[in-house]
């Protein structure tokens, strides 16, 4: 579901109404989903077809307004495959409104990869895409010129850590999230040259939640990991001096207590130094083990007595 600019009306998603039971028993496959335009304030019988797929009936397709109100992105896909097409229509372009089926333009027209709009700045737009990258990166596509070969990479694809999502804010900058080995890592870019600029600092852990938008000066998170159900941070991007703050207060350092004295080098990683000492129960430290692979230490945590807490490294990055 995506709002039009203007507050007259929203795109969404439906399929025609099911023949039947609809009880969540029905084994019938859903299809011929369709794309239309609802005014607020009118019934909904009088929604705007906007989009179908007749000779495709497994397509589904999903609406986005660009950040400028202008365009309408249609993004159709087939399945769970992370492919899609995408085609656009400028809606300025419309001198009745938005009155029946689009003139869509068909940027992208196959099933070859995945493109995941981020903003545009006039005709250019930012992409996140796997298009002859696996763990993606950022591209930039004039609409204006957008031939394959004109397409510009704004932000390469990292050797080994994955781009999970991307967020643009404050105008002018780029929130990305990158899993890097069994961590999220928080990146801050300029959208115009996709320069580094700030890499905010987090525990291992996840990020679970995000809110900022281009409008937006600030931005918040949550982070969650074993040792804390949940952290929100805020981050004033006006402030270039300033770190993320987080509120009520950071749980993790309730199990930070003492540096530690003793080595793990015959399985540590070589950029890995054992700087922190958590006080835990075995049980939660043999599952922490298990789940990052220190096997070792795992084995180790076995001989000591189950009712007993036990001391073990926090090998955080």
């Amino acid at each position: 579901m995506s709002w039009t600019h203007d507050g007259v009306g929203m795109f969404y998603n439906r399929y025609p109404k099911q023949e039947g039971k609809s009880d969540g028993t029905e084994t019938s496959t859903n299809l011929h989903q369709k794309l239309y335009y609802h005014v607020l304030g009118t019934d909904q019988s009088k929604d705007v077809l906007c989009a179908e797929f007749p000779d495709n009936p497994k397509w589904m397709g999903g609406a986005t307004v660009s950040d400028d109100g202008r365009y309408a992105l249609l993004s159709i896909s087939e399945g769970c495959d992370p492919v899609n097409r995408l085609w656009y229509c400028d809606l300025h372009k419309q001198p009745h409104g938005i009155n029946g089926i689009l003139p869509w333009e068909k940027l992208i027209d196959n099933f070859d990869a995945e493109y995941d709009y981020i903003t545009n700045e006039g005709t250019v737009f930012t992409f996140k895409t796997n298009r002859n990258a696996p763990k993606y990166k950022l591209i930039n596509i004039d609409f204006s010129d957008p031939v394959e070969s004109r397409w510009k990479e704004l932000v390469l694809e990292h050797e080994k850590d994955v781009l999970e999502w991307v967020a643009c804010v404050y105008s002018k900058f780029l929130v990305l999230c990158y899993l890097h080995d069994v961590k999220n890592v928080l990146q801050l870019r300029d959208l115009a040259t996709g320069r580094h600029l700030k890499t905010l600092p987090l525990d291992v852990g996840s990020i679970v939640g995000y809110s900022g938008q281009k409008k937006d000066s600030e931005i918040f998170y949550q982070f969650t990991s074993f040792l804390s159900p949940g952290i929100i941070y805020h981050y004033d991007l006006t402030k270039d001096t300033e770190e993320p703050k987080s509120f009520p207060g950071n749980y993790c350092q309730r199990f930070l207590i003492h540096r530690t004295t003793k080595q793990y080098r015959s399985f540590t990683p070589a950029k890995m130094e054992p700087r922190y000492l958590c006080l835990l129960s075995i049980k939660r430290v043999f599952l922490w083990m298990v789940l990052t692979q220190h096997f070792s230490m795992a084995m180790e945590a076995l001989t000591y007595p189950s009712h007993q807490a036990t001391v073990f490294p926090d090998l955080f990055l």
